[in-house]
């Protein structure tokens, strides 16, 4: 027994995990409130195929209802594969596919880890005066690597309502682009951070730590040309790193409020380099003489702080009609 929370049966769920999820308490009065949230954050894990909640008059105790839960395990690792036909604004088109792994059950506490690898070749036909044909194709191969726990790490999850289950997310993400006519290029990013809802209509997400980085390593001739007369697009081709934060939130009324205007916000903070930047002022590093900037690991990195936002309003003039 848990916190007056008996469990039966067998699971691969640590128990103690799981009765954070579970609203009940003993003693307390039966509140639609917590079952409606006790029923939604087991639906949610994404661990468990089925769950009911049923309450029974206790034959022993007048004016006591015993709660039974009853839980059916998912299947723990599932697979998928994705095969699509993208086609760009650019006039490129070509296949593409995706597989990926999921772990639904990590360390027997909801965690998920999904890997993805994916690939795609896309190709850009036209035809010229001379009625000849120039081919252009990209090639590209990415890897998108996540961890989800569904609760806060090295946060005081009781700080947070409990009627939402609150996410800790680990991210690795690597690309290798091909543009055959132009350049190679790799992208790597990393990140940690939390997600959590204050309740049905705020959400917020924080990445502590988000990094990232940009190396051109092949060019062409025809390429080289090209940036060598726009230098704002030399510059953003340039090895960089980004090491910075960013800080969502969004605040959306539901479709079921019964409001006719409804509106909906969303406003991110997303700051990188300012950290960086003032530890090296602060250690007398001088910037780089060739170019004036500060270099970490003997490459730029970038420093700015940008916001966003974005502010909507519907006007409902009927059951499925909107106005924006």
């Amino acid at each position: 027994s848990i916190q007056g929370i008996d469990f039966t049966g067998r699971t691969d769920f640590r128990h103690k995990l799981l009765r954070r999820y579970i609203l009940f308490k003993k003693g307390d009065l039966i509140v639609y409130d917590n079952y409606n949230a006790t029923n939604k954050n087991l639906s949610s894990l994404g661990t468990f195929k089925f769950a009911d909640i049923d309450f029974k008059p206790d034959t022993i105790t007048p004016n006591q209802l015993n709660v039974n839960i009853n839980l059916l395990s998912g299947k723990s690792k599932t697979f998928q594969a994705e095969v699509d036909v993208v086609s760009t604004s650019t006039n490129f088109i070509g296949p593409a596919i995706v597989l990926s792994h999921t772990n639904h059950n990590l360390l027997h506490g909801g965690e998920q880890l999904t890997f993805k690898l994916g690939g795609s070749i896309e190709g850009w036909l036209k035809a010229t005066d001379a009625g000849k044909t120039l081919g252009n194709y990209n090639y590209e191969i990415n890897n998108t690597d996540e961890l989800n726990i569904p609760r806060f790490l090295l946060i005081n999850q009781a700080l947070f309502p409990p009627h939402f289950i609150p996410y800790t997310n680990f991210t690795l993400q690597f690309r290798l682009e091909k543009q055959v006519q132009y350049y190679d290029m790799s992208v790597f990013r990393t990140s940690f951070g939390y997600r959590w809802n204050e309740n049905n209509i705020k959400y917020h997400e924080l990445n502590v730590a988000d990094i990232s980085f940009q190396h051109l390593f092949q060019t062409t001739h025809t390429f080289d040309s090209l940036i060598l007369k726009n230098s704002l697009l030399k510059r953003s081709f340039e090895d960089q790193f980004i090491i910075g934060s960013n800080y969502t939130y969004r605040y959306s009324l539901p479709q079921t409020d019964p409001r006719r205007i409804k509106t909906a916000f969303t406003g991110t903070i997303d700051v990188a380099g300012n950290t960086l930047y003032a530890i090296q002022k602060l250690l007398g590093i001088k910037v780089n003489p060739i170019d004036s900037t500060y270099h970490v690991f003997g490459t730029i990195f970038s420093q700015y702080t940008k916001f966003t936002l974005d502010f909507r309003s519907y006007l409902s003039v009927g059951r499925s009609d909107k106005i924006a």
